[in-house]
């Protein structure tokens, strides 16, 4: 029977950068969360200042769904890949 150690620093640290990578997606949802409430409460609130010649509440938006939707699905994306790394490890 043999006992085959691991590498505990290199496995701490995987668990380290998973961990991180998971707060970072949690927070990049909750900001993208919080920032679609605001802008549609205020177009609730001000609509005359969503119709044209300015944007309207989805067209601002978007490019705010753009840059934290990337930003999560490639911490989901290294979050998976840090699973698998530990699971053969």
């Amino acid at each position: 029977m043999t006992n085959k150690q691991p590498n505990t620093a290199k496995t701490e640290t995987l668990i380290k950068v998973k961990r991180f990578l998971f707060i970072l997606t949690l927070c990049l949802s909750g900001t993208l969360t919080g920032r679609f409430f605001h802008v549609y409460t205020d177009y609730k609130k001000h609509p005359a200042m969503y119709t044209a010649p300015y944007p309207t509440w989805l067209e601002k938006l978007d490019m705010d769904f753009m840059v934290y939707g990337i930003g999560i699905l490639i911490c989901i994306a290294f979050v998976t890949m840090l699973t698998i790394i530990l699971r053969k490890s």
